[in-house]
């Protein structure tokens, strides 16, 4: 037996290769598709200023605000009609109801010579 297959690999390998681009021929479109799968899709925020510009996200400490603006780290962060404020209880609230100063997840976007704005604001802790 192991003399025949000895004899007939090169017939056995090619079998086999031909099995497998039959396969990858039969399969149904976007079978063997790239990229990961069972991921969330990512946050898509709607009015932001540049939609190809990358999105940051981190913790800050708002120092202070003003009319259209927070200060965080001494340096002012945007605020448009599009920003979202959220409580600590992930209720929105408006720019005038929140406390400073305070620990905030910012989501936002940096702007060329400009100062960033701020997609979302995330209370996590009051100072």
């Amino acid at each position: 037996m192991l003399k025949k297959i000895r004899e007939n690999r090169f017939r056995f390998i090619f079998l086999g290769a031909a099995f497998f681009c039959f396969l990858l021929i039969s399969a149904p479109p976007g079978t063997f598709a790239a990229g990961p799968t069972g991921f969330p899709a990512p946050k898509v925020f709607e009015g932001i200023f540049d939609p190809d510009a990358l999105i940051y996200s981190g913790t800050f400490k708002i120092l202070a605000k003003g009319k259209d603006a927070v200060v965080v780290n001494e340096q002012n962060f945007i605020i448009t009609e599009k920003t979202v404020i959220r409580d600590m209880f992930e209720s929105v609230i408006g720019l005038e109801q929140l406390f400073i100063p305070c620990e905030a997840e910012i989501t936002y976007q940096i702007r060329p010579d400009q100062n960033p704005i701020c997609i979302e604001i995330k209370v996590k802790r009051l100072l």
